[in-house]
């Protein structure tokens, strides 16, 4: 059997790194989060059925909650 042009391993590997992936979990209190896959979830959170990359479930949950009014920014202390 053949082996294709430059090895049994070309294309199977990406010249980017991956970015890790993360999911959406939520509470009892219906708050959201973004939450590493890898990690065991804290008690009282479960998955809410969507993964993906830290920067595309941050403008999921930026998306689907937008305020209805533009809200000032929070005050840190």
């Amino acid at each position: 059997m053949a082996t294709p042009r430059g090895g049994p391993h070309t294309g199977c590997m990406s010249s980017t790194p991956r970015k890790p992936l993360h999911q959406i979990v939520v509470n009892d209190a219906r708050e959201f989060a973004v939450w590493p896959s890898a990690k065991p979830l804290p008690a009282g959170w479960r998955p809410s059925g969507r993964t993906g990359t830290r920067d595309e479930l941050l403008s999921h949950l930026r998306s689907s909650f937008a305020p209805l009014v533009e809200l000032p920014p929070p005050v840190r202390k």
